[in-house]
């Protein structure tokens, strides 16, 4: 099949699809009560509503398009995970006049669009902050002052247009009220292109009239997550489904997704699809509920299995549900024996290394080509048993993004160890160091074994395994702290199994102990990690052996620091 490219010939393709899956969704018995129209989409929501023909739905994608194309590569967007009214405010605080909010997607969602430059430096500087922000991949700023050259145009290509009364209610999400009756004119479609869509709003007030159950129909979902979170934000149920999931076969065609609405409570007219049938009451089933995990040994069907990574286990993709990854293992004791030697109050306990490594490993199989992992948070001890089972899930939020999670079960239960988001993108590789220099420039040494024992005074012990820190170097302020890390011989097999081994990356953290020795510091809280804020891998863990370790923040509560781990050359 051809590859469609161009916003000329994308759109209109876009919206072929999307007349053409409400004809067969009607063919299978299922209309809508009210649609809603997202930027180019409200084309398609006014055909299927019956207040334009579909010649005239044609008419406005195809000049709305084809006048776009002229303007490729003017301007850019980026989608933020901030208020409207934040963005504004920040927007006014910095002074920017040449960036507007585009499109308020959800209460927590923000799109803006403008000069490509200015949109990138707000992105940066989000994401220093560990906002959630991307830049949206598009061919021209639509919803801002970058489309003003051909507004004139459109309106004059557009004069001819006949609106009708329509048969279904709209939801608008150009108008300022999502209630208003448009016209559909000339004049709409300008607005539609060049106002900011309103997209939460209109949902808004789907909701507030009653509407409970939405379908988004387009090749793939992108507004599901905005409707559940305009749902949320009124503490609104909601469900939000998808007719088509990139790369996703659909052995039934679309009654996988009939069947999902019906069972949403949304009204089917089976009728269409058995004209000669007769609908009757079946018994309702009696449940016993069991509590299952993904078996290790046979993969479920409709799964994809995958090879398995010393901790994450087999990774398994749910062909019914592409965006989710999930992973199972046992990370007890007897499977793996180093996690014995990491003990907290004597009971051996799964350190917040690993929980790194498999976010990075996580990260890795979602986003080959490069991946970084923020914000891992270190949510609830988990003290091991000889076998532990410990399930790890990845949910691709948007893309590029994943949300990842580490939980374990019991009785049914679930316990979230730890969380963290995956993030795809490549980034240049840091400068090197200076070995010798850092060195010099740290003349006082700590060994490792007494780094160790200060850390066991706070309830931290250390078996042979977690025993890589060889010796901290320090300077006078030790504000900064080099340390000479090492693989133990017992774990130094198994380093090719891993990116890093968690063991080496404790003893980097353990590094960090050193700051309180250094100071005269003995007795304190535990000194576990509970936050990391953004990790990535530039080279092989096997070759660590130094990390260098600046204080950013020390008090009676904790330390904070950033970590760079490196090799024998820096």
């Amino acid at each position: 099949p051809e590859t469609v490219t161009g916003i000329d010939k994308v759109q209109p393709t876009l919206f072929a699809m999307q007349v053409g899956l409400a004809e067969a969704m009607a063919a299978n018995g299922v209309r809508p009560g009210a649609v809603i129209g997202h930027s180019m989409g409200e084309a398609a929501a006014a055909v299927v509503a019956g207040s334009l023909s579909l010649q005239d739905g044609v008419r406005v994608i195809c000049r709305r398009s084809r006048l776009l194309a002229r303007l490729a590569g003017s301007g850019a967007m980026a989608s933020v995970e901030l208020p409207e009214q934040t963005v504004r405010s920040e927007l006014a605080a910095r002074g920017v006049d040449d960036v507007v909010v585009a499109v308020v997607a959800s209460p927590q969602t923000t799109v803006i669009g403008g000069d490509t430059a200015t949109i990138r430096e707000l992105v940066a500087q989000w994401e220093e902050r560990d906002v959630l922000a991307r830049e949206v991949a598009v061919d021209v700023a639509s919803h801002s002052p970058q489309v003003d050259p051909i507004l004139a145009t459109l309106a004059d290509e557009l004069a001819e247009l006949a609106p009708g009364q329509g048969g279904v209610r709209y939801y608008s999400a150009t108008l300022p009220d999502p209630r208003a009756v448009p016209t559909f004119d000339a004049g709409y479609w300008v607005d539609n292109l060049r106002q900011m869509v309103r997209f939460s709003a209109a949902v808004r007030a789907a909701l507030e009239d009653g509407y409970r159950v939405f379908a988004e129909l387009s090749p793939h979902p992108l507004l599901t997550r905005a409707v559940e979170q305009t749902a949320a934000g009124t503490e609104t149920p909601v469900a939000a489904l998808a007719g088509l999931r990139r790369d996703q076969p659909l052995p039934h065609g679309l009654l996988e997704l009939v069947s999902d609405l019906h069972a949403a409570g949304a009204a089917v007219d089976f009728a269409a699809l058995y004209p000669a049938g007769r609908l009757v009451e079946v018994p309702l089933p009696s449940w016993t509920h069991h509590h299952l995990l993904l078996p290790r040994d046979k993969p479920a069907g409709q799964a994809h299995l995958v090879r398995a990574h010393p901790l994450l286990g087999a990774h398994v993709r749910l062909l019914e549900e592409p965006e989710r990854h999930a992973w199972q293992s046992d990370v007890g004791t007897a499977v793996v024996p180093w996690a014995a030697d990491h003990q907290v109050h004597d009971v051996a306990a799964f350190p917040g290394a690993a929980y790194c490594e498999m976010a990075l490993a996580a990260a890795e199989e979602l986003f080959p080509t490069g991946c970084a992992v923020r914000d891992i948070r270190f949510e609830d001890l988990l003290l091991l048993d000889d076998h532990t089972e410990l399930t790890a899930v990845a949910t691709l939020a948007e893309p590029g993004v994943a949300a990842f999670s580490a939980q374990t079960g019991d009785d049914g239960e679930q316990t979230v160890r730890a969380t963290a988001t995956l993030h795809s993108g490549t980034a240049d590789r840091p400068a090197r160091r200076d070995i010798a220099a850092l060195l010099a420039a740290h003349p006082n040494i700590l060994s490792g074994n007494e780094i160790r024992q200060t850390l066991a005074l706070r309830g931290i012990d250390f078996g042979p395994a977690f025993t890589g820190l060889v010796s901290v170097h320090t300077a006078a302020d030790a504000t900064t702290l080099v340390g000479e890390v090492t693989a133990p011989a017992g774990i130094r097999a198994q380093q090719s199994g891993y990116g890093i081994h968690p063991a080496v990356l404790d003893a980097c953290f353990q590094t960090v102990g050193a700051h309180f020795l250094a100071g005269g510091g003995q007795d304190g809280p535990l000194m576990l990690p509970l936050r990391i804020e953004r990790l990535r891998r530039f080279g092989a863990g096997r070759d660590a052996r130094y990390c260098r370790a600046t204080i950013t923040k020390a008090d009676a509560v904790g330390i904070a620091a950033d970590l760079e781990i490196l090799d024998a050359a820096g």
